[in-house]
């Protein structure tokens, strides 16, 4: 009886285990560091490319803002054509950033960058 209660008590376990909405890897470090100032720009690239790489081809899905701030750090390095490319990248995943994805790009074409 005991071990009846053990296997049931095992399998009714394994269907709880959650798996996260999103991956997150280096986004909430890379916001971090941003708050904080003093970062690497090109090896914050790197790092967000990377993990965004990886977790395509795992099929994990990146978290709502990631593909944006990618585009910040690439407008801070000078690279506008990336910069469009990540906003519209999150523009197209995440259609309620699309406002301000827009205003973004909006301020760029009008010379308001950096």
């Amino acid at each position: 009886m005991s071990r009846l209660f053990l296997l049931f008590f095992a399998v009714s376990l394994s269907g709880c285990a959650q798996h996260p909405l999103y991956a997150w890897g280096p986004f909430d470090d890379v916001i971090s560091r941003a708050l904080q100032g003093g970062r690497n720009v090109n090896g914050e690239i790197l790092r967000m490319e990377q993990f965004a790489r990886s977790a395509a081809m795992l099929g994990q899905k990146l978290p709502p803002g990631y593909h944006a701030q990618l585009g910040l750090l690439y407008a801070e390095a000078g690279n506008e054509d990336h910069m469009e490319a990540e906003y519209m990248q999150e523009k197209s995943l995440y259609p309620v950033s699309g406002i301000f994805m827009d205003f973004l790009l909006s301020g760029r074409e009008a010379g308001y960058e950096k």
